[in-house]
Formats: C-alpha cells, structure tokens, sequence
C-alpha cells in the first residue's frame, strides 16, 4: 500500500469514527406495552436507551426482556429511538383503518365492533343447538372437525411465533 493508500485509508477510518452511530445492537431491558416503549442497553457501548418506541402507528411489536434487537437512531440523536426488530418476540399489533390484528400465542383479528374469535364462538353455540331429523330421530349437528380445525389454526400461529 502506497503513501497516497495510507493517507486515504486513514482519513477515511477517522471519518467513520466522527460519524453518529444510527443503528445499535441492544438487549431489551423492561417493555411498557401499554404506552409501546420499552428500555434497552447497548451491547457494545452499554448505554441506556430510554423510550425506545416499538412502532409508529400501524405496526407495533412486543419484545421478549431480555432479547437482542436493533434499534435505530433517529435523527442522530440517542434519545430519540425506534425498534427495528427483535430476537425474540412476543406479539405483534397491526392497525389498519378501523381493523386491528394481535399475533401472540393466539391470532385475533378485529374491528371496532367485535373480533373474528367472537364471531366463531357464536357461530359454533349456534351450531350446536342444531338438531338433524334423521330416520332413527334428531341429532346433534357434528362441529367437532371444525372445532379441531381452528384449534389447529391457533396452535399454528403458535409455533410460528416460537
């Protein structure tokens, strides 16, 4: 490597250094999900990261403590920071419009008026008050399969999430 190499890595190492960091590797530290915040430290600088908001609006997502995550810097600014992602997550919250779905162990989708989770209950009480006029007499309408199958949908979302 020349002289003219040396200078030119040199000057350019030192301008990386007086550049603000704008994305951090940290440890989720405590999560106030009710107000989408939660509290981070630094893995390689161990600084606190207060305030850290876990969206914007539309898509918010619930770390593990304890888990790694990326954050970004906004506007170089150290207090001022977003969630990018986690290594261990433990919900997510997706609003759009009047809509909203939760991924947790469970998957919830709702509106303003009621969730899709209600709708199936009251739809399989209904079911089962259905009584078959079969030539042996009435019987029960069988909802069993359906029943297994959205235990299995939510058992799915689930294992997705491990």
């Amino acid at each position: 490597m020349g002289n003219l190499d040396k200078l030119n890595h040199t000057l350019n190492e030192k301008m990386k250094t007086s550049q603000p960091v704008q994305i951090v590797w940290a440890v989720v530290t405590q999560v106030d999900w009710e107000n989408k915040t939660m509290t981070a430290e630094g893995i390689s600088d161990e600084l606190d990261y207060p305030d850290v908001s876990l969206g914007i609006g539309n898509l918010f997502v619930k770390p593990a403590v304890n888990s790694s995550c990326i954050l970004g810097i906004i506007e170089n600014d150290p207090t001022q920071a977003l969630l990018f992602d986690a290594g261990d997550v433990e919900e997510y919250e997706i609003n759009v419009s009047e809509s909203k779905v939760n991924i947790t162990d469970k998957f919830e989708l709702s509106n303003t008026s009621t969730s899709l989770l209600e709708l199936f209950e009251e739809l399989t009480d209904i079911l089962k008050q259905i009584k078959v006029y079969t030539g042996t007499g009435p019987s029960g309408v069988p909802i069993a399969s359906i029943q297994n199958r959205l235990n299995d949908f939510q058992t799915h979302f689930k294992n997705l999430l491990k």
